[in-house]
């Protein structure tokens, strides 16, 4: 399973990654710190990311800083970027593998923290880092 907190530590996104399923099984869940306690489990989730894309394979997730993003990179080669506050897919980036018949695996997605870029790692015969520009909302 994928997991990544929100910077406001209020939402949980979360992808079970042994699936091989649509991203609309990426899940914002509400989560309250002040209740939860160690041990208690998170059984469903209030709200789902819609997309309509291929089955693939999440391997990352990332918040940007102000939470309002979250990318997630998958086993095709693509960066799927989605709004967190209406839950829609807003772009999806694709490195240059994305359109072969092999494409390398997204492992690593980041923000920096003025969230105006994006750092991802891809998995090649050499790492490979990829610097990606995000416009201000």
């Amino acid at each position: 399973t994928r997991l990544a907190f929100a910077p406001d530590g209020n939402y949980l996104a979360y992808y079970p990654f042994r699936l091989r399923l649509d991203p609309t099984t990426l899940k914002l869940s509400r989560f309250d710190s002040s209740t939860f306690r160690f041990g208690d489990e998170l059984l469903a989730a209030s709200n789902e990311l819609k997309a309509t894309m291929t089955p693939l394979r999440l391997i990352t997730l990332d918040y940007n800083p102000d939470g309002s993003l979250l990318a997630a990179g998958s086993d095709d080669g693509r960066i799927y970027l989605y709004d967190t506050q209406d839950l829609t897919l807003l772009r999806t980036l694709e490195t240059p593998t994305a359109v072969t018949a092999n494409p390398q695996s997204i492992l690593g997605t980041v923000f920096n923290p003025t969230g105006t870029l994006l750092m991802t790692t891809e998995k090649e015969e050499q790492q490979v880092i990829r610097f990606w520009g995000i416009p201000k909302r």
